[in-house]
């Protein structure tokens, strides 16, 4: 903002008309005075003369005088005058300043408005990608954990398809005495469920179960079961030598077969549902089904 030039009093109109006409009141009664003196004779007796002489010469006084305390008063005025208007101009700078400081902030404030939304899409971005890792995580640490159960192989095989062995019987007394074992008793209309440990890791407390009927559940054990080995004979797809009575198996070791003895016809019933459940060696629960889908269990109930 330009800055006004101060104000004088003595170089003002105001001041300069104001001594013309005291100059002039002035020159006026001192030819008043003039032509009364020299229009009479000069008479040092003629008092009122003097007197009216002396009255004009100090009515012209009186003006002088008043006009330097009016000049005076004008220019006491004009100080104050000059006062205010510093006092206007520096509010107006402060203002100005102000308006300034507060172009300033203002641009601040949108600088950290900027930065702030960079930020938040700096976190979301963040927030995304550690989502992303936390999934593939979870998803490896799945695998890894599937990976002792995925080599876990279930399947059944009629029972005629296995050469179960049994442990000798004592013939009644009088009666010749076989050497050896013998084969057992007519398996005819069972099932023998296998489990497969091809994992390089133990599995504990394999159990197979078969829903007998449609909605009853899970519910029909195994009544033996056995180690499986290879069949001497063609005819035979595995062995079982001396399986013992009961439904589980607390160990299986890598690489062994185990079978489990049903009495069942699956031959007669081939969409029964069936399941093997066991821990892994890491204490994992699973379960696998006869369409060898496998799910992870919270617990066991068998």
């Amino acid at each position: 903002m330009e800055r006004k030039r101060d104000f004088s009093w003595p170089g003002n109109w105001r001041t300069r008309t104001l001594a013309v006409a005291c100059l002039a009141v002035g020159y006026a009664a001192g030819a008043y005075v003039s032509a009364k003196l020299w229009r009479l004779p000069f008479d040092l007796g003629d008092i009122p003369t003097w007197i009216e002489a002396f009255a004009t010469v100090g009515l012209l006084i009186g003006a002088v005088i008043t006009a330097r305390y009016a000049i005076k008063a004008f220019g006491k005025q004009s100080d104050e005058v000059r006062a205010i208007e510093r006092q206007v101009q520096d509010q107006e700078e402060l203002t100005r300043q102000q308006a300034e400081l507060l172009r300033i902030q203002s641009g601040q404030l949108e600088l950290q408005r900027e930065q702030l939304d960079d930020q938040r899409k700096a976190n979301a971005l963040q927030a995304e990608e550690l989502r992303d890792s936390l999934t593939e995580r979870t998803r490896l640490r799945r695998v890894a954990e599937r990976e002792q159960a995925d080599a876990v192989n279930f399947a059944w095989w009629p029972a005629g398809h296995v050469l179960i062995l049994s442990p000798l019987v004592q013939p009644p007394p009088g009666t010749p005495s076989p050497s050896g074992i013998r084969a057992g008793p007519d398996r005819s209309g069972m099932a023998v469920l296998v489990v497969d440990n091809a994992s390089r890791r133990r599995i504990l407390d394999a159990a197979c179960r078969i829903e007998p009927s449609r909605g009853a559940g899970l519910i029909l054990a195994a009544e033996q079961t056995g180690q499986l080995t290879d069949s001497p004979t063609e005819s035979h797809q595995a062995m079982l030598n001396l399986p013992a009575d009961g439904s589980a198996v607390p160990l299986i070791r890598p690489g062994s077969r185990y079978g489990f003895i049903f009495r069942f016809d699956l031959e007669k019933n081939p969409d029964a549902p069936l399941a093997v459940r066991f821990t892994d060696d890491a204490g994992l629960h699973w379960q696998i089904d006869q369409d060898l889908h496998m799910q992870p269990l919270d617990s066991r109930g068998w």
